[in-house]
């Protein structure tokens, strides 16, 4: 377990590098969350166990740490600003979306 801590730790840094890049409104991420909790919780092999809101917290730092990833990746694409964001919020809002549906 403890070779888990360092991408765990990593992990929450992209997710607070998301939060600040994006300005995200966690709330409407949660909501999103909440709403598909079931149907992404039957898509794990093993039996999650932990309470919905670890479940939710556990989701949203896997979803955020997915997005800055790739847009780490794509940071000096064609296809980003000068200053290295990516054109457009709605593109992570649209990340966001397509991971967890």
């Amino acid at each position: 377990m403890d070779k888990l801590r360092p991408m765990d730790e990593h992990k929450r840094r992209y997710h607070l590098d998301f939060l600040q890049r994006t300005e995200a409104n966690v709330i409407d991420y949660i909501s999103i969350i909440k709403a598909n909790e079931k149907r992404l919780h039957n898509s794990f092999v093993e039996d999650i166990k932990l309470s919905s809101n670890e479940f939710v917290k556990m989701i949203l730092v896997n979803v955020a740490f997915i997005i800055e990833a790739q847009e780490n990746k794509t940071r000096n694409s064609d296809d980003t600003k000068r200053d290295g964001t990516a054109r457009g919020r709605s593109k992570v809002q649209e990340g966001i979306e397509e991971v967890l549906i």
